[in-house]
């Protein structure tokens, strides 16, 4: 590739000729600059742990699904005489029961039925093992789907370099900033480990394919519609005997217990030193930036200053005045100020009594804490406070026309009448209140003697309890004691019959013993007669 044009340019560039070119450079060199050039790895592990487990799992799910367990139920049906294939004594019972589908008796007794109450044999497939593996198919394609989603697109690894500046310099009475970030991301050299990711998605999209297919089967569709299997699995006889569905059941165990992501991500980086000649490379490119910029500017300045600016927005603000009332409960017997919800209470119900509702005011907020007997106290005499209010508002006021002692007397009549019937209409609806809060209380008593009795009655369950396992520890005592009592009596049994063997040993050895003595005397006395014999004779 020819670069002598691109040369060419440079050396002009960096010429004394162009010193707008070589002010910027200078003053960038002489700002606040910051400069980084770092290598970033990443490298993506993929789990392969639930891949095989699933994958020989799933032999046994489909070889359940080609051939299920069946379950055969009899089913009753009503049908015409005609289509009755079989009859039996519940087919008689029936008809017996019910004459009216009796189509006639003939003079001989013969009855002629018009319909018969016949079985049927139907296979059920709707069994708990076969709604299990039902179940745990729907579970395996939602398990396979998530990890698939997730780890697709994130196992290619990469090796990134990167370079950056940003400086911070003043050209003339301009404040100006430059940030220049490049990034290039390239394969690993690591190649083992991206095929090693790649055969185990190609894997994975196979699991997929292969749920698929279970899920389109004639097994899985008919038991769709019934009532899924519910943690924890009964382990019938047919889970426990048969291979297969055992191997399903440990299928749902572990992906049950799987909360892993199926990836891990490992990150390596270093910093890489920045050359000087580097360095003003940079430098180069970010003055040929300004330089664009400003020579860009000023060839349109004019085109430029005929675009009119935009709308200008204004920001939309919030006046808002908040209250955090914690009124505490458990402090009766402490003291507070009365006059301390008064000033929060009356100022709030005022004000949502007032129509016009606008507010000048910042945020405020207040934390409040009362007695619970206190804090009744004080709110009813600020209901009292408000009620007065309210209720004066609605009196008319004294006409200054009325001049007569008569006149003003009947206006006071009729004020006070006023007051007295705005008065009742209170008394009234203070009774109503009155009453909803005694059933209020009543409904409360209710509900603390039924929590009373339950405790009564959870307090007898434990003591039960202890009681049982007292008797329970008492009684392994026992048996223990016992056994304890047991080995020691056979130790004792054992060393005894081990004596008497012992006993019995040193007696016969002892009877041997005198045999031989005896024998050996016996032939003693016979060789001397023998010798006394021969001195005879001689």
């Amino acid at each position: 590739m020819d670069n002598s044009y691109l040369k060419t340019y440079f050396d002009k560039i960096k010429g004394d000729e162009n010193k707008f070119f070589l002010k910027f450079r200078r003053a960038l060199k002489r700002g606040k600059s910051s400069v980084y050039h770092n290598v970033v790895s990443e490298a993506i592990t993929l789990d392969s742990g639930w891949v095989d487990t699933m994958e020989s799992a799933l032999f046994s799910v489909e070889k359940i699904v080609r051939n299920p367990k069946k379950f055969i139920i009899d089913e009753d049906l009503l049908v015409d005489v005609e289509r009755a294939k079989k009859t039996t004594a519940k087919t008689v019972r029936h008809l017996s029961s019910n004459s009216q589908f009796v189509q006639s008796i003939s003079e001989a007794g013969e009855v002629r039925p018009k319909k018969l109450l016949t079985t049927e044999m139907n296979e059920d497939l709707a069994i708990y093992e076969n709604r299990f593996i039902c179940t745990l198919v729907h579970f395996c394609v939602n398990f396979v789907e998530n990890r698939y989603n997730d780890i697709k697109g994130r196992s290619n690894a990469f090796d990134q370099t990167g370079v950056g500046l940003i400086s911070n310099f003043k050209v003339g009475k301009s404040d100006c900033e430059v940030k220049l970030d490049i990034k290039v991301k390239e394969e690993p050299k690591d190649k083992i480990l991206l095929e090693r990711n790649n055969d185990l998605i190609a894997r994975i999209e196979q699991l997929r394919k292969r749920l698929r297919v279970l899920i389109s089967t004639d097994f899985i569709r008919k038991l769709s519609d019934k009532k899924p299997v519910r943690p924890p699995i009964m382990k019938t006889n047919i889970i426990k005997m048969n291979v297969d569905y055992q191997n399903c059941y440990k299928l749902w165990l572990y992906v049950s217990s799987y909360t892993y992501v199926g990836f891990s991500v490992q990150f390596q980086d270093k910093n890489l030193p920045v050359e000087t000649d580097f360095y003003d490379d940079l430098t180069t490119v970010c003055a040929l930036g300004f330089q664009a910029l400003f020579s860009n500017n000023y060839l349109n300045r004019e085109e430029y200053e005929q675009i009119p600016f935009s709308l200008i927005k204004e920001k939309q603000f919030k006046v808002l005045t908040a209250y955090k009332f914690q009124p505490e409960f458990n402090a009766d017997k402490k003291g507070y100020e009365e006059n301390a919800v008064n000033e929060y209470y009356f100022q709030k119900l005022r004000d949502e009594i007032v129509a016009a509702t606008k507010r000048s005011g910042v945020e405020q907020e207040r934390d409040l804490k009362l007695s619970f007997a206190r804090f009744c106290r004080s709110i009813a005499k600020i209901n009292g406070e408000m009620y007065a209010d309210v209720i004066n508002s609605h009196i008319p006021k004294e006409s200054i026309k009325l001049k007569t002692p008569l006149q003003k007397k009947e206006e006071a009549v009729k004020k006070q009448k006023l007051y007295l019937q705005r008065y009742r209409q209170l008394s009234l609806l203070k009774r109503e209140e009155l009453e909803k809060t005694l059933k209020a209380e009543a409904r409360e008593l209710i509900k603390l003697e039924k929590l009373e009795a339950e405790l009564a009655k959870e307090k007898g369950r434990v003591k039960s309890r202890k009681e049982r396992q007292k008797k329970e520890k008492e009684r392994l005592k026992r048996i223990k004691d016992k056994k304890a009592l047991a080995v020691k009596n056979a130790q004792k049994y054992e060393d005894d019959l081990r004596e008497k063997d012992a006993e019995k040993l040193a007696q016969k050895e002892e009877e041997r013993r005198l045999k031989r003595e005896a024998a050996q005397r016996r032939r003693d006395l016979k060789r001397l007669e023998e010798l006394k014999e021969k001195y005879d004779e001689t």
